[in-house]
């Protein structure tokens, strides 16, 4: 009955595509950080919370990326590039969208 309704399995398919993406991510977080470790050695708190805040491309371009990184200050360097970058676009994208129109 229920279960065989158009919105029913439109919404179980919306959820489990929210959880199959939500566990990529996660999944490429948690490697990114076992390389990490295993080059640098533990991180830090703020550097696991910093790898948390990341989206799917922010981590593949970090991945595409971790070769380059010689030392854990050259990763702090670059999460502080990217959360700096991000910022900007996110600025940028609320400018467009009128959020910081002038009255």
């Amino acid at each position: 009955m229920f279960r065989e309704t158009t919105i029913y399995t439109e919404w179980l398919e919306q959820r489990y595509n929210e959880g199959r993406v939500a566990g990529e991510v996660n999944g490429k977080r948690l490697l990114l950080q076992k390389q990490f470790e295993r080059k640098f050695g533990l991180l830090t708190q703020d550097l696991k919370e910093r790898l948390q805040k990341f989206n799917s491309d922010q981590l593949d371009a970090l991945a595409t990326d971790l070769f380059d990184l010689a030392t854990i200050e050259d990763l702090r360097i670059w999460l502080a590039r990217s959360a700096a970058l991000l910022a900007v676009i996110n600025h940028s994208a609320k400018i467009e969208n009128g959020i910081f129109r002038d009255s």
